[in-house]
C-alpha cells in the first residue's frame, strides 16, 4: 500500500491508495507465469484454456484501477483480491511443474482444471466488484433524488399553510448548495477520470449518505406538524434539517480543501470543480418570494399564530409518527433499489434473501473468538497444540493459515451485500481446508466435525430457515471430493489399504 507521507489528519483518509507500481507487479507476475507456461512442451488447446481466463483477469484488475480514477480507491477490494492471485500463481505453478515433469496426462488435467477454475473465481470476484461501484454511483443518486423530494415536498405543505419562516427558507438554500455540490463532484469524476476528483467523489457520496441518513423521517415530522399547526415542532425539525446540511457542506469543503494541499496537480483539478457557498442568514432572510409578498398583501392569508404546545398536540405527533415509520421504512428500500441495473439487483436481491436466514452478528462474534483461539494455536498457549490429536492438529493448522491469508471481517452494520459477500468467501476458504486435509488422508468423518466445531460460519443459520437443515461439514466436504485433486489422492490412498 502507497502510504502519503506527513499526511495532515484531514488527508489521512487519502493515504490508502493502491499504488500504481503494486498493481503492475500483479500484471507482471500473471505475465511471468505464462511466459513459463509458454517455454514448457504444453499442447496449444491446453494453454489456451488457461491463457483466456488469465488474459480476463488481468483486464479486470486494470479495469478496476481505472474506476478509482473514477469512484475513489477501494483499498479493502484488493486486500481481499490477494490471496485470489496468490491462489491462482500457485495454481499455474502447479500446472508448470505437471506439464514440465511430464506428469501422467490425467494428473495434468486435474492441475489445468484446478487452474482454470481458480482463475474463473478470481474473474468472478472482479465482476461482483464492479457491480458494488455502480451500485454506490446509484445509491448516492437515489439519496440525492430522495433528499430533493422530501425537501420539495415540505416546501409545498408549508407554502399551502401560509408557514414561511426563515428557518424553512434557510435548510432549503442548505439542502440545494449540498446536493448541488454533490452533483458537481460526481460529474467531474467522471468526466476527468483523475485521483483527486474521485476522492471528492468519494467524499461526496459519503456527505450525501450521512445526510440521508440524519434528515430520515424529519421533514415527514415537519410537514405533519405544520398540518398539525404545530409550528414549534416544525421550527424544531427543521433547525434539526438545516444543522444536517449545514454539517454536510463544511465536510465536503473541507475534503475538498485537504485534497487541494495534497499536490499543484491536486489543486489544479479541485479548481475545477465548481463548489457553492450557501449565503448568510441574513441574505437568505432578506429575499422575499412571491407567495411571502402576496402574504403581506392579503392579510387573511396571514400565517396563523404559532399554538401553544400542548401533551394531547405532543401525542398526536408521537402517534402520527409510530403510524407511519414502518411505511417509511419500507419505501426508503424501495427507493435505494430504484433504478439499479438487473445485474445489481439481483445481487443486492440474493444477498438480501440469504441474510434473512443467517446471523450475522453470531458469526462475526464466532469470528472474534476464533481470532483469539488461532492467536494462543499459533503461539502454543499453555501448550495448546500439544494437548490435541494429530488430525485435530492439521486441521488447525489448516484453517488458521487460510483464515489469516484473506480474511477482512465486515461490520454487523454494513449492507446486506457485503456480509454476505464475507459469508461467500468464508465458504471458500474452508473448501480449501478441506481439500487440503483430505489430500492429507485425514478421514470425512474427522474433517465435517472439525469445520462444525471450529468454522465462524458453522451454526450462524437462523432456526427454522432452510440453512438449519444444512450440515455446513458435510456441505463443505462434499464439495472439496469433487475436487480432481482430492479424487485422486482419496483413490491412491484406497488402492494403498488394499495393498496391505
Amino acid at each position: 500500500m502507497a502510504v502519503a507521507a506527513n499526511a495532515t489528519p484531514e488527508q489521512a483518509p487519502y493515504a490508502d491508495a493502491y499504488s500504481d507500481a503494486a498493481i503492475q507487479s500483479l500484471m507482471d507476475s500473471l505475465d511471468e507465469k505464462e511466459d513459463h507456461l509458454q517455454s514448457i512442451p504444453m499442447p496449444k488447446e491446453d494453454y489456451n484454456a488457461i491463457h483466456e481466463p488469465v488474459t480476463k483477469l488481468k483486464d479486470n484488475i486494470q479495469e478496476f484501477s481505472e474506476q478509482e480514477n473514477i469512484y475513489g480507491p477501494e483499498p479493502e477490494t484488493w486486500e481481499h483480491y490477494a490471496a485470489r492471485q496468490a491462489a491462482v500463481e500457485a495454481s499455474m505453478d502447479a500446472v508448470y511443474k505437471a506439464y514440465h515433469d511430464d506428469v501422467p496426462e490425467g494428473i495434468k488435467k486435474s492441475y489445468l482444471d484446478e487452474a482454470v477454475h481458480t482463475t474463473r473465481e478470481a474473474n468472478e470476484f472482479w465482476r461482483k466488484e464492479f457491480a458494488k461501484l455502480l451500485e454506490k454511483d446509484q445509491r448516492m443518486e437515489q439519496e440525492m433524488n430522495a433528499m430533493r423530494s422530501q425537501m420539495a415536498e415540505l416546501q409545498r405543505t408549508a407554502k399551502q399553510q401560509g408557514f414561511t419562516e426563515e428557518q424553512l427558507a434557510q435548510s432549503m438554500v442548505l439542502a440545494m448548495t449540498l446536493l448541488e455540490n454533490s452533483k458537481a463532484a460526481r460529474e467531474a469524476a467522471h468526466k476527468e477520470k483523475h485521483p483527486a476528483t474521485a476522492r471528492l467523489f468519494q467524499d461526496a457520496r459519503q456527505a450525501v449518505h450521512e445526510c440521508y441518513q440524519g434528515i430520515v423521517g424529519i421533514p415527514h415530522k415537519a410537514k405533519t406538524a405544520i398540518l398539525n399547526k404545530a409550528f414549534h415542532l416544525a421550527d424544531t425539525a427543521i433547525q434539526s434539517i438545516a444543522g444536517v446540511f449545514d454539517k454536510g457542506i463544511s465536510f465536503l469543503a473541507k475534503r475538498k480543501q485537504a485534497i487541494a494541499q495534497m499536490s499543484p496537480l491536486y489543486e489544479q483539478k479541485m479548481e475545477a470543480v465548481p463548489q457553492q457557498e450557501p449565503p448568510k442568514r441574513e441574505e437568505v432572510a432578506a429575499q422575499k418570494t412571491e407567495a411571502e409578498e402576496e402574504q403581506q398583501n392579503e392579510p387573511e392569508k396571514q400565517q396563523p399564530e404559532p399554538e401553544k404546545d400542548g401533551p394531547q398536540e405532543a401525542a398526536e405527533m408521537e402517534k402520527t409518527d409510530a403510524a407511519e415509520k414502518e411505511p417509511s421504512e419500507e419505501s426508503e428500500k424501495k427507493e435505494q433499489k430504484a433504478g439499479s441495473s438487473p445485474e445489481v439487483q439481483k445481487i443486492l436481491q440474493e444477498a438480501d434473501e440469504a441474510m434473512k436466514n443467517l446471523d450475522y452478528d453470531k458469526f462475526y462474534e464466532n469470528h472474534q473468538k476464533f481470532q483469539a483461539l488461532a492467536y494462543n494455536y499459533n503461539h502454543n498457549t499453555k501448550g495448546m497444540r500439544d494437548k490435541l490429536p494429530d488430525a485435530e492438529r492439521k486441521f488447525l493448522s489448516s484453517l488458521v493459515n487460510w483464515e489469516g491469508k484473506i480474511f477482512v471481517l465486515t461490520a454487523p452494520s454494513a449492507p446486506n451485500y457485503s456480509k454476505h459477500d464475507v459469508l461467500q468467501k468464508a465458504e471458500m476458504e474452508l473448501k480449501h481446508v478441506a481439500k487440503e486435509c483430505l489430500m492429507n488422508n485425514m478421514l470425512q468423518a474427522d474433517v465435517v466435525d472439525y469445520i462444525n466445531k471450529y468454522a465462524p460460519s458453522a451454526g450462524i443459520a437462523k432456526e427454522g430457515s432452510p440453512y438449519s437443515k444444512v450440515n455446513l461439514g458435510e456441505k463443505i466436504v462434499q464439495e472439496a471430493m469433487k475436487d480432481p485433486q482430492v479424487q485422486k489422492a482419496t483413490q491412491q490412498t484406497n488402492n494403498a489399504e488394499r495393498q496391505r
